[in-house]
């Protein structure tokens, strides 16, 4: 049975878009639909499974970008992540996308305003986990998670997390290889300041 992801982040649009691009060992997606690899992938936008929604329920100012129809960030850069064959990605294993990922350092280097995302892809795909960040005008960000594994997706928890200073963004794209700087772009968030929507999870029996 495949297994079915939305693309990261919480704007739908952004969502039904992304997911039709495939997620192939030759990394050109952003985010993906991982499937069973004995299976054709659907990556057509109706197949997407959606983000939930806040059950009506007003969201805090802060994260007010999140509504439906609104965007916290155009996106800056291509997705930049690895996609493996094996159940985990190996500590040498290159990134799908070196211009993606020095575009994303140096966007939050910058704190220039926008979208910046990455993704891990284990097993062909079974094991999928992205998360978008979502830069803003006060040098936070909006960080939305999703992924799933097994039967199981995820979605969430998306919230407002401070980044960590600019100085360690420059530290890493001055690391030698692309997977060291990759490591040092996905460790870059700081401390978690609010959750705008909790983690939801919807699992097939």
């Amino acid at each position: 049975m495949s297994l079915m992801l939305f693309a990261c982040g919480t704007d739908k649009n952004d969502t039904a878009t992304a997911a039709t691009e495939a997620s192939g060992d030759d990394g050109t997606a952003a985010t993906g639909i991982a499937t069973d690899p004995t299976e054709a992938p659907d990556t057509t936008a109706n197949s997407v499974t959606m983000p939930p929604d806040t059950d009506g329920e007003p969201l805090a100012p802060a994260c007010a970008c999140l509504a439906d129809e609104v965007t916290c960030g155009e996106r800056l850069c291509e997705s930049v992540g690895l996609s493996c064959e094996e159940p985990s990605c190996e500590p040498d294993h290159p990134v799908n996308d070196e211009a993606a990922l020095a575009c994303a350092l140096e966007a939050l280097r910058d704190r220039k305003p926008g979208e910046v995302s990455w993704f891990i892809h284990e097993s062909l795909g079974q094991y999928a986990y992205g998360t978008s960040v979502y830069i803003q005008a006060d040098g936070n960000a909006i960080v939305t998670r999703a992924g799933g594994a097994d039967l199981c997706n995820y979605w969430g928890p998306d919230t407002r997390a401070a980044l960590k200073e600019p100085a360690y963004f420059a530290d890493c794209l001055a690391l030698a290889t692309g997977r060291e700087r990759f490591d040092c772009l996905i460790d870059g968030l700081g401390e978690e300041l609010l959750v705008c929507i909790p983690e939801e999870q919807n699992c097939e029996s």
